[in-house]
């Protein structure tokens, strides 16, 4: 069976206030939960007030000291997809985020695009994690 991102409502997902979150942003969440990862908030990222980035809050937040297999492969899958593309994400706390901040509204949308990227990256490799 293939998951994609548009099969999947963010209602069906059990994402308790699944209206809120920003449309940019959505596959992302989408993913993560698909893979198995809680998310506790989310933003696409706005340039005049917030954070100019997007991001997403997972929970339990990464550790490497915890013996938690699912947010272990998370995490080096969200590394492998570091190494072959330019935006790196990284884990702050409960965070995942790109590194780099957006300083216009190209750069925040190539942000945003790369939220859309990410996503299918995550879903494509669900099974092979």
């Amino acid at each position: 069976m293939v998951i994609t991102l548009d099969s999947i409502d963010l209602k069906d997902l059990g994402i308790g206030d699944y209206l809120s979150i920003d449309p940019e942003i959505s596959d992302l969440v989408k993913a993560i939960n698909i893979f198995g990862i809680k998310t506790t908030a989310s933003c696409q990222g706005h340039l005049n007030r917030g954070h100019p980035f997007p991001w997403v809050g997972i929970w339990p937040p990464y550790n490497p000291k915890y013996n938690d297999k699912r947010l272990e492969e998370f995490y080096r899958l969200i590394e492998k997809y570091n190494s072959q593309n330019c935006a790196n994400w990284i884990f702050e706390k409960t965070w995942l985020h790109p590194k780099i901040e957006s300083k216009s509204k190209e750069e925040l949308k190539e942000l945003q695009e790369d939220t859309k990227r990410l996503a299918v990256y995550i879903v494509s490799n669900i099974y092979q994690s």
